[in-house]
């Protein structure tokens, strides 16, 4: 998926920066899939950035996963449902 909307991105001479998400936690249905996790998330951003050589953008939803988020991604993303949050809009890595 990420390569072929690279090539469509650069065919449109349109910037190309890969969003995914390694935990929607904002799920209201409890037995809704979440996704694949922080380090199944990170193990393939990595692969995408590496093998494709894009910028990665991925939402944070803990403090203490800004640490480890930031060691792949290049955009940490706070979604708007966390945007009043403020330690978590404080951290650093």
């Amino acid at each position: 998926m990420a390569e072929i909307i690279k090539g469509v991105a650069r065919a449109l001479e349109f910037p190309f920066i890969f969003k995914a998400s390694y935990d929607k936690a904002n799920r209201t249905a409890i037995r809704s899939f979440r996704g694949p996790g922080h380090q199944r998330g990170s193990s393939h951003s990595e692969k995408i950035k590496d093998q494709l050589n894009v910028p990665i953008l991925t939402d944070v939803h803990e403090t203490a996963d800004v640490s480890k988020v930031a060691e792949v991604a290049d955009i940490l993303q706070i979604p708007a449902f966390l945007s009043r949050q403020t330690d978590l809009v404080l951290r650093r890595r």
